[in-house]
């Protein structure tokens, strides 16, 4: 099984994946430099340059106050 993150700068995106190499989990991690979620339109094509079997979005933006 290969698990898609999204969101592997941050938090909790960060943790998951430590979490995934510890227990030597296939993974491939994605952040903003690789995959721009902001643009919904584009979202599906960029993902289909991945092959994964779970997508795990960790991805969140945190300034909520802008």
């Amino acid at each position: 099984m290969k698990i898609l993150v999204l969101g592997k700068n941050g938090q909790v995106g960060s943790d998951l994946i430590h979490l995934l190499e510890n227990r030597k989990i296939e993974y491939v991690g994605l952040g903003r430099n690789n995959i721009n979620l902001a643009e919904i339109d584009i979202i599906k094509n960029s993902l289909a340059r991945y092959e994964f079997d779970v997508l795990v979005n960790c991805a969140a933006y945190t300034k909520v106050d802008l």
